[in-house]
């Protein structure tokens, strides 16, 4: 184990040499060669989390730990279209301060929400977050209990009814795992409509989930 953690304090020592971070908060190069991506000035910064308990959903309860806009916004878009991984454990780490506000991130099966194969990206964003979060929970997370059953158009540009409608049946339940009476937390990057979310929640309830919770890196 000891070893381990020294080559992995070495591979950031080399990365931070040769691709210097940047702060989720301010942007500032970082050298501290540790793999959070907070600089020293920004440490005491809080976090204030958006809960959303709304009827009209499917899941129980959404929550969002970072307001989606400056910095923490140009590190999620870096994150998410220019294969900055880096930022996907601070995301997590930022959502794992909050573990005791919100027990069922410990205690829920955990995955992610899948993407399109054709959006030609080097990676699942929300499962870097997912597998990060679940990693410092010291439990699993099941990437694959979700997957895309079509693919669909980017939703952004739409408003929520046709987000609704574009979205419904694309996704399914991988069969391989039972959650009959199990509570699912499902990891996001980012809480906008809550479409995605109550989409990911009708399939999981509807496979036999007790409860489904969403949990996001950001909230716009």
């Amino acid at each position: 184990m000891k070893i381990l953690s020294l080559f992995d304090n070495i591979s950031n020592f080399a990365k931070d040499i040769i691709f210097p971070r940047r702060c989720i908060y301010c942007e500032r190069t970082i050298k501290n060669f540790k793999k959070l991506s907070v600089c020293p000035s920004c440490e005491s910064i809080k976090a204030f989390p958006k809960v959303v308990r709304d009827d009209r959903f499917l899941f129980t309860e959404v929550f969002g730990v970072l307001k989606y806009d400056g910095a923490v916004r140009n590190a999620m878009i870096k994150f998410k279209f220019k294969s900055v991984k880096y930022y996907g454990y601070t995301f997590a780490q930022r959502m794992y301060m909050f573990a005791d506000s919100f027990p069922y991130l410990k205690t829920g099966i955990m995955c992610c929400v899948p993407i399109s194969g054709s959006r030609g990206r080097a990676y699942n964003q929300t499962e870097v977050i997912a597998t990060h979060l679940a990693e410092m929970l010291g439990k699993e997370c099941i990437s694959d209990l979700l997957y895309k059953a079509r693919d669909i158009k980017p939703l952004s540009t739409m408003n929520r009814k046709q987000r609704e409608f574009c979205i419904r049946g694309a996704f399914g339940v991988n069969p391989a795992y039972d959650i009959s009476g199990k509570d699912v937390v499902v990891v996001d990057d980012i809480l906008t409509s809550g479409t995605t979310a109550n989409e990911c929640a009708r399939v999981l309830l509807a496979a036999g989930a007790k409860r489904v919770y969403i949990a996001c890196a950001c909230y716009d």
